[in-house]
């Protein structure tokens, strides 16, 4: 009787079986696509997308304050949990199928959703990439070998902030309309500088370099 109630519990969504499971198929995953090449993390700005709440029950007025704004999205997000999370599955899943699987020619993938403490939605996933180098046959005292690394990711990654002091604007950049936007350097440097770079170091970040002693300074 155990062995079945456990065995109909892996497919109950978020109990120790569904995931004992999961994790199971990943194992089985790298022991025959070898280590991933790709880990990547993609978060929602769930309370700036004006897409996602034109599907809210409640609308902010045309003449609403950014502040004004904000507590109705917040309010939206708390109260439609389900919406939120279907539209930010439907947003990746098309992500994933239009943009990144053409980009980085993907031949296999695996991920999985999480909920922040405060409820936002975000995904973790792992790719297997068509003719990258193996992470295990990297050698980093072969030059050849750091080389042909670094020839494969070149054109595909690139960490280049095209304006590094560009100021703050006074709309969020990931709450402007699409229709709004020119997708130019400018327009990316503003998103950049608001949602990947730090505007102060707090004991989230700040951390003691590996093996350094405990009074060690410590940096982002």
């Amino acid at each position: 009787m155990a062995e079945r109630i456990s065995r109909a519990g892996a497919n109950l969504r978020g109990t120790r079986p569904y995931w004992l499971d999961r994790r199971k198929e990943l194992q089985a995953m790298i022991k025959q696509l070898h280590c991933p090449h790709l880990f990547l993390t993609f978060s929602a700005a769930d309370v700036q997308w004006p897409d996602l709440h034109s599907h809210m029950p409640s609308q902010a007025p045309p003449n609403a304050t950014d502040q004004e704004r904000v507590r109705i999205f917040n309010q939206n997000l708390n109260e439609n949990p389900g919406i939120a999370a279907y539209y930010f599955q439907k947003r990746w899943e098309l992500y994933l199928k239009l943009v990144l699987k053409p980009k980085f020619n993907v031949v296999d993938y695996w991920f999985r959703y999480e909920w922040q403490h405060r409820g936002s939605s975000h995904v973790h996933v792992f790719f297997w990439i068509k003719d990258a180098p193996k992470v295990e046959d990297l050698k980093l005292e072969n030059a050849e070998s750091v080389e042909a690394f670094i020839k494969f990711w070149d054109p595909l990654i690139s960490t280049h902030n095209p304006a590094v002091g560009e100021p703050k604007t006074t709309i969020h950049p990931c709450a402007q309309e699409h229709g709004t936007l020119n997708y130019s350097q400018r327009e990316l440097a503003q998103l950049l500088n608001r949602v990947q770079r730090h505007t102060r170091c707090t004991s989230y970040c700040l951390r003691r370099r590996k093996g350094a002693p405990k009074d060690a300074e410590m940096i982002c």
